[in-house]
This record gives C-alpha cells, structure tokens and sequence, in this order.
C-alpha cells in the first residue's frame, strides 16, 4: 500500500524563483568573466603580433645583409613584401596580422597588415640628388642614428576602425600618423606593436607612436638620421 506523502519530502524541481535566480546568477558570471576572456585574447594577438613582427625583422635584416645594408628600394618593381617572400619570410601567415581578420585567399595577392616607415626604404632621388651640406640618406642601416628608437615597422589599420585593407600587391609605407584620434590595435586602441630599426620588437603607447616631433625622441622615431646634418 502507497504511503500518503509528507510535507516534507524533497521536491522534484524548482520553482519559477528559484529558475530565476539561477539565471540571473548565470549572466553575473557571464559579465564579470567576459572582460578577462577579452583581455586574455588580446593578450594572446599581442603576442602573436610581436612574433610576426620579430620574424618580418629577420628577413629585412638578412635582406640588407645580403644587398651591402641597403633597404628596399622604393624604385623596386615588386613590392617589398613580395621581395621578402620569394626568399626570405615564406610564410604569408608572418604578413598577416592577428587582429586582421580577413580571410586569405588561396593565391597572391595576400592580405599584408604591416607598413614600412616610408623613410626608411632607400629614397628614389638618393643617388642622383646630394645636397652640399645636408646628408643625404641612402636606405643604408649603417646610416640610421638611433635604431634602438627608429620606427622601422608596425601594423597599418585605418585610423577610424582596426580594418586592415592592404595586400602583398601594394609596397605598403607609413608616415607619421596624426597624435589624435588613437588607432592602435589593443588596448582600447592605446597601444600598438613596433619593430625598431635595432630589430627588437616592442608594444608601445599610441600618444608616443605618432609623436614625430618632440625633441629628440619623436624626430629619432621616424627619421633615420634624426637631425644629423653631418655628410655620410
């Protein structure tokens, strides 16, 4: 015979209270962790970004070795990022950066996230044109003044969006970007990674990447020889 249930035994399933307040426990951990996923992910490009850079660094270096420490020239019929693939950096992955999502197509061109300082390569007028005081700078590593702090490289997003647009078609430079707004790749936008002319790699404060002007810091970011007027 069935016993009569107590008011005491166990219930079988919530009640629509106690539903809630699962849920709402649910989305509160959801919101708090989400930050930190987000962090960590950045993180994670960051330093997946630095690598690329690190490795696009090798290749320009081994690239000046091999053609008497002069850069790409900007005369050059193929790109600099073709001229490092053909027998350098093989890899189009090392082109691309993490925070660019497009998706690469099965052939070239190929998406290139990252821009050379224009003022780096070797200029067009550089063995034609000498001034008769006034160095005239020839593309030649031996010539930069502070490579330690020289912008050689970094990733070249829009400055409105972190939407990169540029191919393995293009010789893709930079020049000094405006100070305002802030366009960097992470951290809100407050920070990007740079490849410096001594082939390290490191993140750096957009308000100090596009200060091109302070003495001597900004001048020694984006000008190889900096305010050298000393003949080469």
């Amino acid at each position: 015979m069935r016993r009569p249930e107590s008011g005491r035994s166990r219930r079988s399933a919530f009640t629509r209270l106690e539903l809630i307040v699962v849920l709402v426990l649910l989305i509160v951990v959801v919101v708090v962790a989400f930050p930190f996923r987000c962090t960590n992910m950045s993180k994670a490009r960051a330093a997946q970004d630095a690598n690329n850079l690190r490795q696009l660094g090798i290749g320009i270096n081994q690239y000046a070795n091999d053609h008497d420490d002069v850069m790409f020239s900007m005369d050059a019929k193929e790109t600099w990022a073709n001229v490092l693939h053909e027998k350098y950096i093989v890899d189009w992955r090392c082109y691309q950066s993490p925070f660019d999502h497009r998706t690469a197509p099965a052939n070239p061109p190929m998406p290139l996230s990252y821009a050379l300082n224009a003022v780096v390569m070797s200029p067009r007028e550089a063995k034609s044109v000498r001034a008769e005081k006034d160095a005239v700078y020839e593309g030649k590593l031996a010539q930069w003044a502070d490579p330690s702090r020289l912008i050689v490289m970094a990733p070249n997003p829009p400055k409105e969006s972190v939407t990169f647009t540029g191919t393995t078609a293009m010789n893709l430079t930079m020049t000094p970007p405006p100070v305002t707004p802030k366009a960097g790749t992470f951290g809100n936008r407050n920070s990007i990674i740079v490849l410096f002319g001594d082939f390290h790699v490191s993140a750096m404060l957009w308000k100090d990447f596009s200060d091109s002007t302070s003495m001597p810091d900004g001048v020694s970011r984006w000008k190889p020889m900096g305010n050298s007027t000393a003949k080469p």
